[in-house]
């Protein structure tokens, strides 16, 4: 299905932001102490996480309601298949 596009898409994006978040945490090292430096690190890691984890639920959430809406559209099954060789 499209999950896979979906998976492309945010693993882009987080190492992006990884990328970015690298080089903001390179700039200040002198004025700042290296304990907040590495605090920031793990909360910007810790958002990446969430928002991978709410995609992945989004996604999971579309899939659920695309094979429901496909069971429901999908034509209606004879009411007993095994006795379906009476007919011919």
């Amino acid at each position: 299905m499209s999950n896979g596009s979906i998976g492309k898409n945010s693993l882009g994006r987080r190492e992006r932001e990884k990328s970015s978040s690298q080089t903001r945490g390179r700039e200040p090292l002198g004025s700042f102490q290296t304990d907040s430096v590495i605090e920031l690190d793990t909360a910007n890691q810790r958002s990446i996480v969430s928002a991978s984890d709410r995609v992945t639920s989004l996604s999971r959430n579309v899939t659920r309601s695309v094979t429901h809406f496909q069971a429901l559209s999908a034509p209606p099954r004879p009411k007993f298949p095994a006795f379906r060789h009476w007919r011919n």
